[in-house]
């Protein structure tokens, strides 16, 4: 449970991290989702309709996130997070 808590807040952190000099291609999220864009042999990157699926994954998994982050469905007592009762 530890272990997933901590992924849970490193991919919070990734997610909402601030921008270096307000450039947010500094950002590693943004490094990250254009390292997706290489082709198996990193000789060049993949063509927008085999790279779109890898992205919108991506923005599909924040979104779940994000929503977890917000609501929180369970407490997270590692992180000191905890349950809020949404009636």
């Amino acid at each position: 449970d530890v272990l997933l808590e901590l992924v849970f807040q490193l991919s919070i952190t990734f997610s909402t991290g601030q921008f270096v000099d307000r450039q947010p291609s500094c950002s590693l999220l943004v490094y990250f989702s254009a390292v997706l864009g290489f082709s198996p042999g990193a000789w060049n990157f993949l063509p927008a309709k085999r790279y779109m699926p890898h992205l919108s994954g991506l923005i599909y998994i924040q979104r779940l996130l994000f929503l977890e982050y917000a609501l929180l469905f369970r407490a997270y007592p590692y992180l000191g997070l905890p349950w809020h009762i949404c009636l």
